[in-house]
């Protein structure tokens, strides 16, 4: 599923969901004591001569120098629909590894943050089940309900009545997140 796609199932909750998503995460590791920036949400296309569009569904974070971990310092946190979450090194903007390999299922383009932050502080040269040096394939969000809803599940809960309506089952719960309070 790539960005498109996500917006046809979602229309513009698809940004607030990315949105939220990326929030989680940022909360979950600030819970832990590691700093993580927010980049630039997407590349900049330029389909035609004088038009620009800024696709805000790509999430990109990079771990700051820190009082702990100092060996973070640099990496970037990459996620899309189409992929999933992928980590590379400071010196380069490839993806070193990715969370769901070529075998994933939907839900794991979707994990939960502390198993997001959990997999980006792994020691990087130790391999383990949630290591994969090639991303996924063929694997889409939109094959799983249970992927859709976690998404929609960030979205912030004033926000959640449209995507709610299109996709919610009155037998799920909705997956349990506490938005950070604002000072």
């Amino acid at each position: 599923m790539n960005n498109d796609a996500l917006v046809a199932a979602l229309g513009m909750d698809a940004v607030a969901a990315v949105h939220g998503y990326r929030a989680a995460v940022i909360s979950e590791a600030t819970r832990r004591g590691l700093r993580l920036v927010s980049g630039s949400l997407s590349d900049v296309v330029q389909p035609a001569v004088g038009v620009y569009i800024v696709g805000p569904l790509d999430i990109r974070l990079t771990f700051r120098r820190g009082p702990g971990r100092a060996d973070l310092d640099g990496r970037a946190l990459q996620w899309s629909p189409e992929h999933g979450w992928s980590l590379c090194r400071p010196s380069t903007q490839l993806p070193v590894r990715y969370y769901a390999g070529p075998r994933a299922v939907p839900l794991q383009l979707v994990p939960t943050a502390p198993d997001v932050l959990d997999w980006a502080i792994a020691d990087p040269d130790r391999p383990t089940s949630r290591c994969s040096a090639l991303p996924p394939d063929g694997v889409a969000l939109d094959d799983d309900p249970a992927a859709l809803h976690r998404l929609i599940d960030f979205i912030d809960p004033h926000r959640r009545s449209h995507a709610y309506r299109a996709f919610r089952t009155p037998d799920r719960p909705p997956f349990a997140y506490t938005h950070p309070r604002r000072l």
